[in-house]
C-alpha cells in the first residue's frame, strides 16, 4: 500500500513532512557530541552537510508532482549521512548502529511494503559496506553478528509497524464510509432507498433490497438498490428461505454459490443478470424491540469468502437501519396525524384548507369543472343523546369509510367538523356531482340520512364563496326535508337540476 503524495502543501505541511528526517539528523548528530570524543571531523562534517541537503530538498521540491515511488527517497537517502556521521565517530563503537532502525520505522509510517524493504537493504547496505571496505579494526569481524540481528530485529518491526498502520488506515477508511452512510441516512428523503444504497457501497454489491415484515407474517421489498429488483414476497410460516432465516436469528448468513443454495430467490438474482457462481448474504435488520427486516446483498461474480470488513460493517449499517426505519415510519404516522382526524381517519380541517386550494388551482390551469359539498348527518344529536356518544362516534366513522368507498381516488372528503363533512369533485359539474352525492345517500349505516349541499365553483370565485353557495343549499335541503341532494340555485324539492349560479348564502358555519 504505497502513500502517494497529496496536493500542493503549505508551509507548514513541507515542514511536518520533513519532521522525521530532522528528528533523526538531530538524533546522529546529538549521539556524536557525548564522550568518548574519537572522532574524525571531516566525516562527521560531510554527513552533517548531506543531512542539510536531504531536509533542504524535502522542503523545497514538489513532491506532489513527482511519482509515488519517489516519496520515501529523501528517508531512504538519510542512509548514507547516517553512515558517513557513523564512521566518523569511530565506526562500530560510535554507538550509532541501533539509530539505523528509525529510518525504517519512518519509513513504515508513512509508505508501503516495498519502501519498507528498500529501507532494510539501505540499512544493511550501511552496515557491510564498511566491513567489505575498510573492515578492523574500526569494523571487526563481529560486526557481522550486528549486521544480521540489526537487519532480523529492523524487519520484525518494520513489517509490523506497516501493517499495524495499514489496518488502522483501513479502519479509518471504514469509519469515514460508516460516519458518510449515517449522515446520508439522515438526510435522505427516503430512509429505505439509502439504506440499500450504503449497504451496496459498503459491500461492493451489485444490488441490495430491503425485505421489511408486513405485520401479516410476509416480508415485503420496501426499498433496493441496483439494477431493478422484482416485488419480493417472503413467507416467514412456509418452505425455509435464507431471507426467513436471517430475519430469525442475529448473525449475518452468507452463500458462496447462491444459485445452488436451497432456499435462495434464483428469480431475483436472475433479474439481477446474476449466473452460476452468484454469491448472497442475508443480513438482519433489528430493532430494540426486535427484527424488523433483512438487507439483501447480492454480487454477480463468486466471492469465495466475504471481504473481513463486509460483515462488522453491514451490521453496524444494520443498526442505523433499524433506527432510521423506525424514524422514517415516526415521521409518516406524524404527518399523518397532524393531516388527519383521529376519529374518522378522513382529511382533516387543516388538510382540507390545502385540498381544497390546490383543487382551484389545478381547476384553473385545466379549465375542467369543480364541485364542492357539504354532507351533514341527518338527526345527529338526537341519534347521539339516544344512544350514546359511542354510538355516535362508530356511526361517524363508519359513515366517512362507507363514503371514502364511492369515491374516486382524485375526490377528497374530509371531517368539516361535527357531523358534517366537505367534499371536493374535480371534473365533476353538478350533474355529475349529484350522482356521487346520491351515493353517498346510500350507504349511511344504521338506517340513518344525510343531507348533502352541492355548489359548482366558478372561474375569479374562491373557496369560501363556493362553499357558501354549498351551505346554502344544504341548508334549503334541510328546510325540505332531509334525506335529499340539493344543488346551488335550486328551487324546490332538490331533485331538479339548479344552474350553479352563484346564490346568496342563507348561512354559513365556519
Amino acid at each position: 500500500m504505497d502513500e502517494r503524495p497529496e496536493g500542493p502543501r503549505s508551509p507548514g505541511q513541507r515542514l511536518r513532512r520533513a519532521a522525521p528526517l530532522a528528528v533523526l539528523s538531530a538524533l546522529t548528530v546529538t549521539v556524536t557530541l557525548l564522550p568518548p570524543h574519537n572522532h574524525h571531523p571531516g566525516w562527521i562534517v560531510a554527513g552533517t552537510a548531506a543531512y542539510a541537503l536531504l531536509l533542504a530538498l524535502e522542503v523545497a521540491l514538489p513532491w506532489h508532482r513527482l511519482p509515488a515511488a519517489w516519496a520515501p527517497a529523501p528517508l531512504l537517502a538519510s542512509f548514507a549521512p547516517l553512515g558517513l556521521v557513523r564512521h566518523g565517530a569511530d565506526g562500530a563503537a560510535s554507538g550509532l548502529t541501533p539509530v539505523l532502525i528509525a529510518p525504517v520505522v519512518a519509513v513504515a509510517l508513512h509508505h508501503g511494503r516495498r519502501a519498507v524493504a528498500a529501507a532494510l537493504a539501505c540499512g544493511a547496505a550501511t552496515l557491510v559496506v564498511p566491513l567489505l571496505v575498510v573492515g578492523a579494526p574500526m569494523y571487526p569481524l563481529q560486526e557481522w553478528r550486528r549486521v544480521v540481528l540489526w537487519l532480523g530485529a529492523s524487519g520484525l518491526v518494520g513489517f509490523l509497524v506497516h501493517r499495524l498502520v495499514a489496518h488502522l488506515r483501513l479502519q479509518a477508511q471504514h469509519l469515514s464510509v460508516l460516519a458518510r452512510c449515517s449522515r446520508d441516512l439522515a438526510a435522505a428523503d427516503d430512509a429505505r432507498e439509502a439504506i440499500c444504497a450504503a449497504a451496496r457501497q459498503i459491500a461492493g454489491a451489485d444490488g441490495v433490497y430491503l425485505l421489511e415484515a408486513d405485520g401479516d407474517g410476509h416480508l415485503r421489498t420496501t426499498g433496493a438498490a441496483g439494477p431493478r429488483v422484482p416485488a419480493v414476497v417472503v413467507d416467514l410460516d412456509g418452505p425455509a428461505t435464507m431471507a426467513a432465516r436471517a430475519f430469525a436469528g442475529h448473525d449475518l448468513v452468507f452463500a458462496a454459490d447462491a444459485l445452488s443454495h436451497p432456499g435462495v430467490r434464483r428469480d431475483v438474482l436472475q433479474a439481477l443478470g446474476a449466473g452460476a457462481g452468484s454469491s448472497a448474504a442475508w443480513q438482519p435488520v433489528r430493532g430494540p424491540h426486535g427484527a424488523l427486516g433483512v438487507l439483501v446483498v447480492l454480487w454477480r461474480a463468486r466471492l469465495g469468502a466475504l471481504p473481513a470488513h463486509v460483515p462488522a460493517m453491514l451490521q453496524t449499517l444494520a443498526g442505523e437501519a433499524a433506527g432510521a426505519v423506525e424514524r422514517a415510519d415516526l415521521l409518516r404516522r406524524l404527518s399523518r396525524a397532524a393531516d388527519r382526524d383521529p376519529l374518522t381517519g378522513l382529511a382533516n380541517r387543516r388538510r382540507w384548507d390545502e385540498a381544497a386550494a390546490d383543487e382551484v388551482a389545478r381547476a384553473v390551469r385545466s379549465g375542467q369543472p369543480l364541485t364542492f359539498g357539504i354532507v351533514d348527518l341527518d338527526h345527529f344529536k338526537r341519534y347521539n343523546d339516544t344512544r350514546g356518544h359511542l354510538a355516535g362516534d362508530a356511526l361517524l366513522r363508519d359513515f366517512a369509510l362507507a363514503a371514502a368507498g364511492q369515491l374516486r381516488t382524485v375526490d377528497t372528503i374530509a371531517r368539516w367538523g361535527g357531523e358534517e363533512f366537505a367534499l371536493a369533485l374535480p371534473g365533476c359539474a353538478l350533474e355529475d356531482a349529484r350522482t356521487v352525492a346520491e351515493r353517498l345517500l346510500a350507504v349511511v349505516p344504521d338506517g340513518q340520512s344525510c343531507t348533502v349541499g352541492l355548489a359548482q365553483w366558478w372561474p375569479g370565485t374562491g373557496v369560501a364563496e363556493t362553499l357558501r353557495r354549498a351551505d346554502a343549499a344544504l341548508y334549503a335541503g334541510k328546510e325540505g326535508g332531509r334525506g335529499a341532494v340539493r344543488c346551488d340555485g335550486e328551487t324546490g324539492s332538490g331533485t331538479g337540476g339548479g344552474t350553479g349560479e352563484p346564490a346568496e348564502p342563507a348561512r354559513f358555519r365556519a
